[in-house]
């Protein structure tokens, strides 16, 4: 194993062309609250912190880290300096959705059946996301709204990028914005795996 080269890199939630499965679903979620008229509610609190990253400082940290020889054996995380939290990224999705946003707070979070209630949430959102999908003759699609329990678990993601940002590296893309947003919309819009009724 001594002569195997490779090295680490951690990733926080991942959000940019093509995500599915990072920012996506709570994208879908607030597309859906807007379809339906009503404030999306969370459980816990905007300070609930959820680092992220874009994809495209993904790739640029995977090249980056595999042209050097000092990066053999070592982990690093790759994140951007947003801090990221689920009010800001909540505050981003409302400003693009118009929705209003609230919270239950870390009280009532803390005695919720979790799995339950990703039961009903999941539930409340698939109906009409395949509604609007066969409204908008989108027969076939690989996103989906549904939300596993363990996001809705009061877990901060907080990650540190310094070690990777040591070495010389620099984020092309330092935070989300709704810029960003807009264009993995369009992006699936254009694929036609996103329902266009459903853009802002």
């Amino acid at each position: 194993m001594s002569e195997l080269t490779y090295t680490i890199l951690r990733l926080p939630t991942v959000y940019g062309l093509g995500d599915k499965n990072g920012l996506m679903p709570r994208i879908m979620a607030t597309a859906i609250y807007k379809h339906m008229g009503e404030t999306m509610k969370l459980l816990w609190n905007a300070e609930l912190k959820i680092s992220t990253v874009h994809i495209n400082d993904v790739c640029r940290a995977i090249w980056f880290v595999s042209n050097r020889d000092d990066t053999n054996g070592q982990i690093y995380n790759v994140v951007d300096d947003a801090d990221s939290t689920q009010g800001s990224i909540s505050n981003i999705l409302a400003d693009i959705f118009n929705v209003k946003v609230d919270y239950y707070g870390n009280i009532v979070s803390a005695v919720v059946d979790l799995v339950g209630a990703a039961d009903d949430a999941n539930d409340k959102h698939l109906v009409p996301w395949a509604e609007v999908c066969r409204k908008d003759d989108i027969l076939n699609t690989p996103l989906s709204p549904h939300m596993d329990s363990e996001l809705l678990l009061h877990k901060h993601l907080r990650l540190d990028g310094g070690r990777l940002k040591q070495l010389g590296f620099t984020l092309s893309e330092p935070r989300p914005t709704v810029e960003n947003v807009k264009e993995i919309l369009d992006d699936f819009v254009k694929m036609k795996v996103f329902p266009v009724s459903l853009l802002p």
